[in-house]
Parts: C-alpha cells; structure tokens; sequence
C-alpha cells in the first residue's frame, strides 16, 4: 500500500484506534478523511468522530457524526444515535 492513499490512512488509523492511540488515531485518520471519497470517506469519518470521542474531545466529533447523520451513509442511523448520546452528554455554553 502506498501512504499517498487514503485506504493507507483509514487502516493505520483504526489500528491505532482499536489499540486506543486516540492522538494518532485521529492524525491518521484525518488523512484517511482527506484522502478517501464515497463509502471509505464514511467510514473515515466514523471512526475519526470515534476517535475524537477516545481523546475526550466531543466538539470535534459532532460535525462528523452530524455530516453522517444528514447523508445516505451505512452509518447514518449509528451516527444519529452516538450524536444524541454526545450531545446529552456535553454541558451547554452559557
């Protein structure tokens, strides 16, 4: 595999997030989101919200899970649950 791909990424990245390395969970798989198009660029963006979440930083992780949640994605209704959890979970801004 060639790191100039983004599958490259996305499978370094969910290594690194299954051994639970949120920091470069989340560098690789911001470059798997970079790089990929159609379902891999889902699935990059599911587990670099997943990611996010592992490194305690939820703000990060909604606008993923939103943009998944608004698309035809496989992880559409997955994304619109975790969304609803993240959010009940986060105290809101004064």
């Amino acid at each position: 595999m060639n790191p100039q791909e983004g599958k490259w990424w996305l499978y370094l990245g969910v290594s690194y997030y299954v051994d639970r390395q949120a920091h470069s969970a989340v560098k690789s798989l911001s470059e798997a989101e970079k790089l990929t198009v159609n379902t891999l660029n889902d699935r990059a963006k599911w587990y670099l919200a997943q990611a996010y979440l592992l490194s305690e930083d939820p703000h990060n992780a909604i606008p993923l899970l939103e943009e998944l949640k608004n698309s035809d994605s496989e992880y559409l209704k997955k994304a619109d649950e975790l969304l609803t959890m993240v959010k009940e979970t986060i105290p809101e801004s004064p």
